[in-house]
């Protein structure tokens, strides 16, 4: 049914109450970023300084970079603008072996942002409060199911042993705890090796988050020739 621009003739409409003005015009100023060409702001919390935005710009970057370099996945679209952050999407066109090393290099793309950080800013943020979703958190997950139901396990590779509370098995088994991190240790001892080659790519791609915030499409697809571009020197191409 088409809803009519005006009220009938000789009808009566309610003047929206206070809150329905705010809702219509953040809706406005939404639009108006868009046309813009500007994301949209978070939709809630407090405005990011350009410290925090430049930190989290250099930490996606430093995923983006890699995972791209590495060609574990197609990349989609970056961004710092997130309610919760910044987020790097990409998709599996082609399902590769599921081999040790492919996993291994999986644990270096997810430890690369942590990784960038500390190389170019000197130090490393909380990012996501530490949650399940976080890529730290994700780079756990996969080193734990190595050592414990994948049948990559340094101790027992053959004992399946699936586990809801992680936690209390680390407590009886300090071991596991020790080869777990043991994987992770190493992952991240080449994920800061491959930003240190990959440095200049990297903040090159930070400064295109800064300007742009969003990446994807032809953008993204520019951005990434140039990544491959400042690559070149180190990939022996």
């Amino acid at each position: 049914m088409k809803v009519p621009a005006s009220p009938p003739s000789g009808g009566n409409r309610m003047p929206p109450s206070g809150k329905g003005r705010r809702r219509g015009q953040r809706s406005r100023a939404k639009r108006d970023r868009v046309r813009a060409g500007r994301p949209p702001s978070p939709p809630q919390g407090p405005e990011r300084s350009p410290e925090l935005l430049y930190r989290i710009a250099v930490h996606e970057a430093g995923h983006a970079v890699i995972r791209h370099q590495l060609q574990m996945g197609i990349l989609e679209r970056i961004t710092i603008d997130g309610p919760e952050g910044g987020s790097v999407r990409w998709r599996i066109d082609v399902q590769d072996e599921p081999l040790e090393f492919m996993l291994e290099l999986e644990l270096w793309t997810l430890l690369t942002g942590r990784a960038a950080e500390e190389m170019m800013l000197g130090d490393c943020a909380v990012h996501r409060d530490g949650g399940t979703d976080s890529a730290l958190a994700a780079a756990n997950d996969i080193a734990f199911r190595m050592e414990t139901v994948l049948g990559f396990g340094r101790k027992w590779p053959l004992l399946y042993r699936p586990a809801t509370d992680r936690a209390t098995l680390y407590a009886i088994d300090p071991e596991l705890a020790e080869h777990v991190h043991g994987r992770l240790r190493s992952a991240y001892a080449g994920a800061k090796l491959m930003v240190r080659k990959q440095e200049e790519a990297i903040r090159y791609l930070a400064d295109v988050l800064m300007n742009h915030r969003i990446l994807e499409g032809p953008m993204l697809a520019t951005a990434l020739e140039e990544v491959e571009r400042r690559a070149l020197k180190w990939l022996g191409k």
